[in-house]
């Protein structure tokens, strides 16, 4: 499993970067992208849907004054844009 730390930045760089990320990943492979905006998780399910990837979920997590963390995984598809 491949990892994408985009804590601190805000639509559109965290599926922006998703993306970038993805393309260099093979079929099959999986990703958990770290998030604090709060649009990343719907933001990367609708890449997954419009690109023929597998969402596998999302995670939140939240540590006293910390911003809420979003741990994002998803699966890369075999067909469909990269």
């Amino acid at each position: 499993m491949k990892r994408l730390d985009v804590r601190g930045l805000r639509c559109p760089l965290p599926v922006l970067k998703t993306h970038r990320m993805m393309k260099a990943l093979q079929a099959g492979e999986t990703l958990e992208v770290l998030a604090t905006d709060k649009d990343a998780p719907k933001d990367v399910r609708h890449y997954c849907q419009n690109g023929g990837h597998a969402w596998l979920g999302v995670e939140t997590c939240a540590q006293g004054d910390r911003p809420i963390e979003f741990i994002i995984r998803l699966r890369k598809g075999t067909g469909g844009e990269a």
